[in-house]
């Protein structure tokens, strides 16, 4: 607050914390801006301001629990996913190597020299 032209102590803050000393109109805009917040929070009653924070931390519990329920269930699934890639990968490689013996076999016959004429 005293970089911004108020000559605030620690004291000052505690006054006005304690609600001993008023909160001037220049001051709680000044302090909006410090605290990052809206002038209706700093003039809101404090029991509507409780009761606004606990409906405010159910709806973040509530959709925490979501969001947890939902990573758990893409997780499981990317897992089964993940076994089932593994499992093809291995088909795949089995395939290749298949696929290369019966390459180089047809290649082999393919460059074998005929018998010579009358030698069959």
């Amino acid at each position: 607050m005293r970089q911004l032209g108020h000559k605030w102590s620690q004291a000052t803050v505690w006054s006005v914390e304690k609600g001993e000393r008023p909160l001037r109109l220049t001051e709680a805009l000044s302090l909006v801006g410090v605290l990052n917040t809206q002038i209706s929070v700093l003039v809101a009653d404090p029991n509507a301001v409780a009761v606004n924070r606990r409906a405010e931390l159910e709806r973040l519990q509530t959709e925490i629990e979501r969001l947890t329920f939902e990573s758990e269930k893409k997780r499981s699934a990317s897992q089964g996913l993940e076994h089932e890639l593994g499992v093809l990968a291995g088909e795949v490689s089995q395939i290749d190597m298949r696929l290369a013996r019966l390459v180089t076999r047809r290649n082999l016959l393919a460059h074998q020299e005929s018998p010579p004429d009358g030698f069959d």
